[in-house]
């Protein structure tokens, strides 16, 4: 699932804060030491091989492209079970 760099951050801040204790500096310190670096490395570069990138945004025509994703992967899955 896509999500812009920002929304990433937010949501690490908030988890990290509120179900480990951390402190805004210290999740900083690691987002930006380890965490960032390693999409860019590692993340970032299998993008262009994926089969396919669930978007999320807002707006309707992200959700509709959301929508038809999860449906895509949903069904892709179904198949490959009753083989």
């Amino acid at each position: 699932m896509q999500a812009d760099d920002d929304i990433r951050l937010m949501r690490r801040i908030k988890r990290d804060i509120a179900e480990r204790g951390r402190e805004v500096r210290g999740v900083l310190k690691a987002y930006h030491r380890f965490v960032k670096p390693s999409y860019e490395q590692y993340i970032k570069p299998t993008m262009k091989r994926a089969d396919i990138i669930v978007p999320r945004g807002r707006g309707k025509e992200h959700y509709e492209k959301h929508d038809f994703a999860i449906s895509f992967i949903a069904q892709n899955l179904e198949y490959r079970l009753r083989e």
